[in-house]
C-alpha cells in the first residue's frame, strides 16, 4: 500500500475541516485497464464524523468529473466481496459489475474457487456524448 501511494500519478482529493485537518481522502489514476483509458479509483476514506453526509458522492463526482473531461471510457475500482456497503454505495452511483471482474474457478477436485474482490465500473462516455458540440462559454 505505502508503495502504491507514491505511485507518480496517483492523485488525491483531500477533504479537510475548517481547521484544515483532513477528514478523508479519495486517490485516483488515469491508466489504462485492458487497452482502455480510464479513471481508477484506488481508495476512498472519510473518518466517522464526516460520514453519512453525502461526502463520499462528492469525492466520487470529482474524480468522475476529471475522467469525463480527461476523455476516459470508464472509471474502474475494486471492492472486497464481503465489503457489502461499500458495494452498496458504489452501485447507488451507477457501478455495475466489470467484463474483466475475476470469476469463479473451479479447481481440479471440482472445488469452485470464488474470488475475494470484483471490479466494478461506470462508462464515462454518456456524459462526452450527450455534451458533444455544447459551448460552455
Amino acid at each position: 500500500k505505502r508503495k502504491e501511494m507514491k505511485l507518480p500519478d496517483l492523485r488525491y482529493l483531500l477533504l479537510t475541516d475548517s481547521t484544515a485537518l483532513v477528514q478523508g481522502f479519495l486517490s485516483f489514476m488515469l491508466t489504462y485497464e485492458d487497452g482502455h483509458e480510464v479513471i481508477y479509483c484506488y481508495e476512498i476514506h472519510l473518518s466517522p464524523p464526516v460520514q453519512r453526509r453525502g461526502l463520499g458522492m462528492y469525492l466520487m463526482g470529482l474524480m468522475e468529473d476529471v475522467g469525463k473531461r480527461a476523455g476516459v471510457e470508464k472509471s474502474m475500482l475494486t471492492v472486497f466481496v464481503e465489503n457489502q456497503a461499500a458495494r452498496n454505495f458504489y452501485e447507488k452511483l451507477g457501478y455495475s459489475e466489470d467484463e474483466y471482474s475475476p470469476q469463479p474457478r473451479k479447481m481440479r477436485h471440482g472445488t469452485v474457487k470464488m474470488p475475494t474482490y470484483v471490479i466494478l465500473s461506470k462508462s464515462m462516455q454518456e456524459w462526452t456524448t450527450d455534451h458533444e458540440g455544447c459551448d460552455d462559454g
